[in-house]
């Protein structure tokens, strides 16, 4: 009769990668704290949300290995919605949030 083998680890293994977020939503949610932590009542521009993903990327990516880094920061880059005209960062930040738990 064969040994009966501990299969604990793939267990763990498998509850992580189905209940922690991706990187690209890591990486979108981190933008949209950048995004209300700065001033989330004042209408968004395209340098501002470009400063909130730089620092998002900085934060989230920092410790992964170039490969995984550059997909997930690709993968967040075609989920990013266009900006609506006199959007704010706080509704712009909902939006991140909404579309982080599709990725």
């Amino acid at each position: 009769m064969p040994e009966r083998t501990d299969h604990s680890w793939i267990d763990t293994a498998l509850h992580k990668m189905l209940t922690e977020p991706s990187w690209p939503a890591r990486l979108l949610c981190s933008t949209a704290a950048c995004l209300e932590n700065g001033q989330p009542f004042m209408v968004l521009d395209i340098q501002t949300l470009s400063d909130a993903e730089e620092a998002a990327k900085e934060q989230v990516l920092a410790d992964l290995p170039d490969i995984v880094a550059q997909e997930a920061e690709d993968l967040a880059s075609l989920a990013m919605p266009m900006l609506r005209p006199r959007e704010t960062g706080g509704e712009y930040a909902l939006r991140l949030r909404a579309i982080a738990g599709t990725v």
